[in-house]
């Protein structure tokens, strides 16, 4: 298969198109057989045991070592299985007797059954998340269950593990249902299946027959992934990359059967080369969303965990590349745990052992998390190195600490694939010199998140646009233009000018929009305890209007003064103060939005400064903060 490089475009769109016609030949074709041609006898139970823990080790020490506290939420969370309530993307808690895999339970709309996977789409219908389904069907809950069972030896944990399972293969027959449209999603079940049947091993509900079904399922899954990889020509994203990582535990697990020889030998250098494609120099993701950063930590680090573990050899430059993943999400944590809500999130996760805040990236960081001691069971973790600040500029993010100030500043625009043909929009945000503040563990100016994809275009939009991230809007122009039809297709109307740090204690940047000729010049200079933001905005012409805007973390109550704004967090007072020499300006606290986490809104503040301007103005921004 040729490499995705722009000498090889033409030839990969040849072959794109190839494949998809290909695919929409199968339902002409028995696939049911085709799909497990060459599988040949299923492992005995005892076999199946021991080709899983070749791959993951002895789950039940990691297991045991828990503390009481994670003990306490696998077991409420079991239970809650148990009983099919689920809480996916903002659903809130939804009870199903009998789970329906088909359905977005926040709107009730259903896929039709027995429909061919790429006429699926077609039967979305206004408002419908597809992404529930989906959701749903990545069968996280499994794991919970069978961490439940290694816990207490309870058979009904084991038992429901293996009901579901059945049950869904028996409602979601190959390549018919909604559950095979995305690969990325048949990649990420098939491996949260394996880990879920390598803790329920032991339990007597796992039968012979049931492995018959198991087995011939998840080689369906590896037959399926490899002849639908989602290539988005010529660039690569976090979807293919989920397609080759469940690609390659099958095919260690299939490995002694001919179609998982060829996985092997196909997939192996593809997850290494794609790990060079999709991950920056400085180790961020190219994509540059730090939700999907952190997806593409675990869809990137897990595999390579296993990979150690049975002795196949990284290369040096891919070990430098996954520990500079890990140096970045070092660098980006905050003192309270959680990231900041930068680009888009849609609460993605491979392998959640625990269910926890979807801000919460720190487990990442902690060798004896439950996701670490699973995953690098018998390995160790990668050592990487923490940094305090530091600037990621093939990213376009640079991270200031002072004391106890935290800064994240972003001006990396539209993300880029590298590629000498064009350059392509994928996660990203209108927030050129947007950041976010935190000092000591209080969230002080935040991100708003990016709440919702396609079932509200018109709220999607208003979280990706320049008015909702902590930076300048004149004349109501976005930094890149936002489409009705399509809110992944933006058009770019902005490029960076300049983004230096030449010290922990000042960056600037500067960004010039196309069509309006307005060129913003911001400098941060921190401190310990005052932040100065010096505004330089320049735009030919009588009578700009300009709007700055600073979203307000829920956490913190916010009144205006005389002098400008008094911010009250749990542990300081900051006071926010502007120097403007212009008298056309008004002050605001508006009501406004904040998303911790995909399809959830919460009330918060955000304050706006308004002001005209002909031709050129400088403004200054001053937080000043004191501890209580």
């Amino acid at each position: 298969m040729l490499n995705l490089y722009p000498n090889h475009i033409f030839w990969n769109k040849v072959l794109n198109q190839i494949t998809i016609r290909k695919n929409k030949l199968w339902k002409y074709l028995p696939i049911q057989s085709i799909s497990i041609k060459g599988l040949g006898k299923n492992p005995s139970k005892a076999s199946l045991k021991g080709k899983i823990q070749d791959l993951f080790g002895d789950l039940r020490i990691v297991v045991h070592s828990v503390s009481d506290h994670d003990r306490s939420i696998i077991l409420y969370l079991a239970c809650e299985t148990l009983s099919h309530r689920f809480d996916l993307l903002g659903s809130g808690s939804v009870e199903m007797p009998k789970i329906n895999w088909h359905v977005d339970f926040k709107t009730g709309h259903n896929w039709p059954k027995g429909i061919y996977y790429l006429k699926q789409r077609q039967y979305s219908v206004s408002g419908s998340d597809i992404k529930v389904p989906w959701e749903l069907s990545r069968c996280h809950h499994l794991l919970w269950l069978g961490e439940a069972f290694l816990l207490t030896g309870e058979e009904r944990y084991a038992k429901e593990v293996v009901d579901e399972i059945e049950d869904w293969i028996k409602e979601n027959p190959l390549m018919y249902s909604v559950n095979w449209t995305c690969t990325m999603d048949v990649a990420i079940r098939a491996v949260n299946w394996l880990f879920a049947i390598s803790m329920i091993i032991e339990s007597n509900e796992v039968t012979e027959s049931f492995i018959d079904k198991i087995y011939k399922s998840l080689y369906r899954h590896g037959w399926f992934i490899y002849n639908n990889f989602e290539k988005n020509i010529p660039n690569s994203n976090n979807h293919l990359f989920s397609d080759y990582a469940g690609l390659l535990y099958l095919a260690l697990f299939f490995q002694d059967t001919k179609n998982g020889r060829k996985w092997k030998k196909f997939v192996i250098p593809e997850f290494f080369e794609e790990i060079r494609r999709q991950i920056l120099p400085s180790g961020v993701q190219y994509e540059r969303s730090i939700s999907y950063h952190r997806l593409m930590t675990e869809l990137v680090s897990y595999p390579c965990y296993m990979l150690k573990r049975i002795g196949i050899p990284i290369p040096a430059d891919i070990e430098y590349r996954v520990r500079s993943m890990f140096s970045f999400v070092a660098t980006y944590t905050k003192a309270n745990g959680c990231a900041p809500l930068i680009e888009d999130n849609d609460d993605g996760r491979f392998l959640p052992f625990l269910r926890r805040d979807f801000r919460r990236h720190d487990y990442l960081l902690t060798p004896d998390s439950l996701e670490q001691m699973m995953i690098a069971n018998g390995v160790g973790p990668f050592i990487y190195e923490n940094k305090g600040s530091k600037m990621f500029k093939d990213a376009g993010h640079a991270v200031m600490r002072k004391g106890e100030v935290f800064l994240f500043i972003t001006n990396g625009g539209f993300s880029k694939y590298e590629t000498s043909l064009k350059v392509l929009g994928t996660h990203t945000h209108n927030d050129r010199l947007s950041f976010e503040l935190a000092i000591g563990k209080d969230d002080i100016i935040v991100d708003p998140g990016a709440y919702i994809y396609t079932p509200e275009p018109e709220k999607c939009n208003e979280f990706h646009s320049t008015a909702k991230h902590n930076t300048v809007v004149v004349d109501e122009e976005e930094q890149n233009e936002l489409s009705k039809d399509n809110v992944f297709l933006q058009k770019k109307n902005s490029i960076t000018k300049q983004f230096e740090m030449p010290s922990n204690e000042e960056c600037y940047g500067e960004y010039e929009t196309l069509k309006g000729s307005m060129r913003h010049h911001r400098v941060f200079q921190l401190e310990d305890n005052f932040l100065t933001i010096d505004d330089i905005l320049s735009k030919k012409g009588r009578n700009h209007q300009a709007v700055l805007s600073f979203h307000l973390s829920p956490d913190v109550i916010a009144n205006q003064t005389e002098k400008g704004v008094e911010i009250d967090s749990p542990s300081f007072v900051i006071n926010m103060s502007f120097d403007i020499m212009e008298s056309r300006s008004r002050l605001m606290i508006e009501e406004d939005t904040y998303s911790p986490s995909y399809g959830v809104l919460q009330p918060s503040k955000t304050v706006r400064f308004c002001f005209f301007f002909n031709d050129i103005i400088n403004i200054q921004t001053i937080l000043q903060w004191q501890k209580k």
